[in-house]
């Protein structure tokens, strides 16, 4: 393991070690053993992390819940109606472009001539056999 995949490591890890993939822990460890810049990156992410689970998130207060509801679009407002005319107009849109497309494809492929029929072609010699008779002196 060298310095930079133990950066990464402790990047999306974190310092803990059992955190870390079970089979790079070992190299990790041995490098951050023998390696005193690795050993530093290690410290600092161990405060890091120290940090971040020491932080206790709180619920929202009254007053920012009132914020919120105030600033949201009520779904009688003019500017409710003009995002939902919006929405709904993409929406058509999206699916006219889809289905011009299709069709466009369809169109393409029914316009395209069929392959002449010749000796050695299965459906030829299928259709020949089936107008032919198999013996010349028999007739039907």
């Amino acid at each position: 393991m060298d310095l930079n995949r133990f950066e990464r490591l402790l990047e999306a890890w974190g310092g803990e070690p059992a955190r870390w993939p079970p089979h790079e822990r070992a190299a990790a460890l041995e490098l951050a053993a023998r390696d005193p810049d690795a050993a530093r990156r290690l410290s600092g992410a161990r405060r890091l992390d120290a940090l971040l689970d020491a932080e206790i998130a709180r619920a929202p207060g009254a007053s920012l819940r009132v914020r919120v509801r105030a600033a949201a679009p009520s779904a009688g407002s003019s500017r409710w109606r003009r995002l939902a005319a919006l929405a709904a107009a993409a929406g058509f849109t999206g699916a006219m472009v889809a289905g011009s497309l299709a069709g466009a494809a369809v169109a393409a492929r029914e316009t395209r001539p069929a392959p002449p029929l010749g000796a050695g072609d299965p459906a030829y010699e299928a259709a020949r056999d089936l107008t032919e008779p198999a013996d010349p002196g028999l007739s039907l």
